[in-house]
């Protein structure tokens, strides 16, 4: 039996963490930075070809997938090739996660949902996983996610947005911890800015359904969503130094993306971006010619 699959990195305009409570999201993929798996059952024991980033956890998801079937887990040959950043919150786990139970659907066909069992895997390395990053890596179209449903993003046009690198490492698990304890010690602070996510996400999902371009709406909701990561508290020093530096370049909002406390961060231009740093990543979006899904 041989299998293959694609899957992609992801990143979030807004609704990081309050998905976790129901509300809603969105999320696009990063279509030029793929994850591309592929197993061969060549021999009753496992061997993994990847980087020894990824190595060291594909084994571990691999026995899980499987354990979750109640069946042991087969030996064979993985091949994975990603593009994907790894601890910098553009959805290196949740592509993995993906690729390996679109796999194991594949062998174990009464499996009925590979969204739930990829979602399952993640909760390895997040504890709780809302699905959200799940959708980003599995699809070809930006997506607003909530409750575990999901509704395409109908673009009515392109912005032109750019992630940079914070220089510092943020872990999701920490993220979440922290937010939880905001909810322990100051629920209604908390319930008012999970409020306040969502409103980002209903001002930005209208901008970009517009016919004509609603720069100013799009950046007022980015500012919405990035004050909601202040007052978690899951912007740090050397964030705020580097999101001063893209408002002095230009850039109309900048936010955190995905559980904050380090990883990337998002910004707004009004022009498309021709002097990407080395260290940026260029937004590919679907409707994009350059976006090459496999």
């Amino acid at each position: 039996m041989t299998y293959s699959t694609t899957t992609f990195g992801k990143w979030i305009l807004c609704g990081e963490h309050a998905v976790l409570r129901g509300k809603p999201a969105l999320v696009f993929p990063l279509g030029n930075y793929p994850l591309h798996f592929s197993y061969e059952e060549t021999s009753p024991t496992l061997s993994i070809q990847a980087e020894p980033k990824i190595a060291l956890v594909v084994e571990q998801i691999w026995v899980k997938a499987w354990s979750l079937l109640d069946q042991k887990a087969p030996g064979g040959l993985i091949r994975i090739e990603s593009k994907i950043p790894v601890g910098q919150g553009m959805g290196a786990s949740a592509a993995l996660c993906l690729a390996i139970a679109r796999c194991v659907m594949r062998q174990a066909p009464a499996l009925e949902d590979t969204f739930l069992l990829a979602k399952q895997l993640e909760h390895l390395f997040h504890r709780q996983s809302s699905g959200l990053d799940i959708i980003g890596a599995g699809s070809t179209s930006g997506n607003c996610f909530q409750q575990g449903q999901t509704q395409a993003i109908d673009l009515g046009w392109q912005p032109h947005w750019r992630l940079s690198p914070s220089h510092t490492v943020g872990a999701t698990t920490e993220a979440v911890q922290k937010v939880q304890k905001l909810w322990q010690t100051h629920p209604q602070l908390a319930q008012d800015i999970d409020e306040k996510m969502a409103q980002s996400v209903e001002q930005c999902l209208q901008a970009l359904q517009s016919r004509t371009p609603q720069l100013q709406p799009l950046k007022e909701g980015m500012e919405l969503a990035c004050q909601c990561f202040q007052d978690w508290g899951l912007i740090n020093p050397e964030m705020k130094i580097k999101m001063d530096k893209l408002y002095q370049q230009g850039a109309l909002a900048v936010k955190p993306t995905g559980s904050g406390g380090g990883g990337f961060l998002l910004s707004l231009w009004a022009q498309e971006i021709t002097d990407l740093a080395a260290d940026e990543i260029p937004i590919i979006l679907p409707s994009d010619k350059k976006f090459h899904p496999v």
